[in-house]
């Protein structure tokens, strides 16, 4: 420090000024290359977080539809009583309080009569069944005097 010092007291006051602006230059000079690369990263960082922010709400997405598939595939009668998962998944769509009739006429194989029942309904309800591998063989429908309300009578099989 003194060798620097005696270096200093030994220039010109012109020559100090010179240096003073020139150290003065060089770290501005140092303050902004360094800001633009900091500001540069700080652009990639954040295209980054948006691109994991990305990812991550389609891997909640793909969760949720394996979540939902994995209680399709628990729920799937599988080789248990057919007429039990039909009357469950009833319950659940809430079309049980229209079904009058539910006999089972064979292992695989069961009637259902709805004499009166929201077609939209009877779809979901249907729609449900199959993601469950529970087919409709046979089915009648008729509508009745109320706008979108419809009689039906079906037979559900388990599919093969």
């Amino acid at each position: 420090m003194k060798a620097l010092a005696a270096a200093w007291r030994a220039r010109t006051p012109s020559e100090r000024t010179v240096l003073a602006v020139l150290v003065a230059v060089a770290a501005i000079l140092l303050y902004v290359v360094a800001f633009g690369a900091i500001d540069a990263r700080r652009q990639k960082l954040g295209e980054r977080v948006n691109a994991l922010s990305a990812q991550a709400a389609a891997l909640e997405r793909h969760a949720a539809e394996i979540e939902r598939l994995r209680g399709i595939a628990r729920a799937a009668p599988a080789g248990g009583d057919l007429r039990a998962a039909i009357e469950t998944e009833a319950r659940a769509r809430g079309v049980a309080r229209s079904v009058t009739h539910l006999d089972n006429k064979s292992a695989n194989e069961v009637e259902a009569a709805l004499p009166s029942v929201a077609f939209g309904d009877w779809l979901a309800w249907v729609a449900a069944l199959q993601r469950q591998n529970v087919r409709v063989a046979t089915c009648r429908i008729e509508a009745l005097s109320t706008p979108g309300v419809v009689n039906v009578t079906a037979t559900f099989v388990r599919g093969r």
